[in-house]
């Protein structure tokens, strides 16, 4: 799963991410219990095999049962998105792990052209840049106030 960051603006303070998941399907045998884990990675704008190998963070490691719990599942992904933010990173990928060979877990879309598709909602803080005038006026402060202090020495 690869998501867009190019809505958030540069230099945000990342409130909070979620990573939601539709659970449709499990597989295993009955009372079985499969572990599993959330990796996060930079994307590049298109899922591929090569997403595997990518550089990944992990976010979380879950256990899931058969029957699995099916519906919405959502993951916390705060710290990885305001370290991709942070980075420059225009797109952050998600990819799962199965842990057990013998416990499966369907997500995403049931179907082609179907939904619910997974998402990620983030909430941001943009930071405001300082203004020109004000750092212009700062530098100024800091340049002269020396020289003023020297000056008024000379006239004492």
């Amino acid at each position: 799963l690869e998501f867009s960051l190019s809505a958030i603006p540069a230099n945000s303070t990342i409130n909070s991410a979620t990573l939601t998941i539709y659970v449709w399907a499990g597989g295993g045998n009955q009372g079985d219990t499969g572990t599993f884990r959330l990796y996060g990675y930079t994307g590049d704008g298109a899922v591929s095999m090569d997403d595997y190998y990518a550089q990944q963070v992990l976010l979380k490691t879950f256990t899931e049962g058969v029957p699995p719990t099916y519906g919405f599942t959502s993951f916390d992904a705060t710290s990885f998105i305001q370290n991709q933010s942070n980075g420059g990173s225009l797109y952050s990928g998600f990819l799962f792990q199965a842990l057990t060979d013998d416990v499966l877990l369907g997500f995403g879309c049931p179907g082609p052209n179907s939904s619910p598709w997974p998402t990620l909602d983030v909430k941001y803080t943009v930071v405001p840049e300082p203004d020109v005038p004000l750092l212009f006026l700062l530098a100024v402060v800091i340049v002269c106030w020396p020289r003023r202090a020297a000056i008024a020495k000379i006239k004492t």
